[in-house]
């Protein structure tokens, strides 16, 4: 959550800035809440301070997602048969490697004898 913070007329330096607090925080419901801040202990010689509360406007954060190729098929709830996940290189690597992850219908229909790990397949598109 952002620190709070308060407006002075320009013209007027106080001697003692004021203490601000609200009654929202970040684990607030996403909504707008008037009146949810309120400062107080503000003090200028010659002077009376008065406040208006402010509004504490609670939006949704955004979310940090980094990807962890090894543990995508169990994040997604499949299991591995056979073979093995992707590795990190896979994806940075200069050489490109293409590997592939399929499911035990394909690989029966595609290699019905050999198996399919270790085997090699070439997509096609066709365009009309």
């Amino acid at each position: 959550m952002q620190p709070l913070t308060y407006t002075v007329n320009p013209n007027v330096t106080l001697d003692t800035p004021p203490s601000c607090s609200s009654t929202q925080n970040a684990g607030s419901p996403v909504g707008s809440y008037p009146g949810a801040i309120s400062c107080s202990g503000a003090a200028k010689a010659n002077y009376t301070v008065t406040y208006v509360a402010g509004r504490v406007t609670v939006t949704p954060a955004s979310p940090t997602i980094t990807a962890d190729r090894s543990a995508a098929l169990p994040t997604l709830g499949i299991p591995l048969l056979r073979g093995r996940t992707f590795i990190r290189t896979e994806a940075t690597s200069a050489a490109h490697v293409h590997v592939a992850v399929i499911d035990k219908l394909a690989a029966k229909r595609l290699w019905p004898a050999a198996g399919a790990i270790g085997s090699s397949i070439r997509p096609t598109c066709n365009f009309t």
